[in-house]
């Protein structure tokens, strides 16, 4: 099965978002001006959808089009500041950094841009 960037946020995140990641989370909701309720309503929205979908890429894309604007309105930032984006990288970082997946893609990441320059050099 195939899918589509969530727009606006990190690829590492995708890879590695669980729902279990939810109670990690909350703490930096709250100091973002997102309360517990509108946490619970989010993922009571998800379930009365009856989405086909999986949750952590509906969650992450429904906090990207509705928490993210309401954050940066709370802290006084322009409406499309990566502020959701950000926070889940501060509050995953441990997880992401320790992903097995994330740390291949890491490094082959850098073996493409080490031999790309090394082909560059040889011409």
């Amino acid at each position: 099965m195939e899918f589509a960037k969530i727009e606006g946020i990190d690829v590492e995140i995708q890879i590695v978002f669980k729902a279990s990641h939810l109670p990690i989370l909350t703490p930096y909701f709250l100091r973002a001006g997102v309360s517990q309720s509108k946490i619970d309503s989010i993922i009571d929205e998800y379930i009365e959808s009856g989405e086909n979908l999986v949750f952590e890429r509906w969650f992450l894309d429904t906090c990207q089009k509705k928490i993210n604007p309401e954050m940066n309105k709370f802290l006084g930032r322009e409406i499309n500041h990566p502020t959701f984006n950000r926070l889940l990288n501060v509050a995953l970082r441990a997880i992401i950094e320790k992903d097995t997946i994330v740390v291949h893609l890491r490094k082959s990441r850098r073996n493409l841009q080490s031999e790309s320059k090394s082909e560059l050099k040889n011409e």
